[in-house]
């Protein structure tokens, strides 16, 4: 619910409907430090990678990408998801 309420929030900051590329931003455990796996389980377990590729596979964007500074964390995510 949060990735979308975002996506929402977004549309209309920008006054766009589809924007090419949602970014995941500053994710990892450098960013993060002790709350690093429970950021982590909330895009993986808890639903939002998912909620991310919906959005995708729907023609609401057209590509998901990560703002990242930890080069590791890019592994990680494309272990459990198809980013672009």
């Amino acid at each position: 619910d949060g990735i979308l309420r975002s996506f929402e929030a977004s549309q209309q900051r920008l006054g766009v409907l589809k924007p090419d590329i949602l970014y995941v931003h500053d994710i990892g455990s450098y960013t993060h430090g002790e709350k690093h796996q429970h950021y982590w389980e909330q895009l993986t377990a808890g639903g939002g990678f998912r909620a991310l590729g919906k959005l995708r596979e729907e023609g609401s964007t057209g590509a998901i990408g990560l703002g990242v500074n930890e080069w590791e964390i890019v592994n990680e995510a494309m272990d459990v998801f198809d980013i672009d």
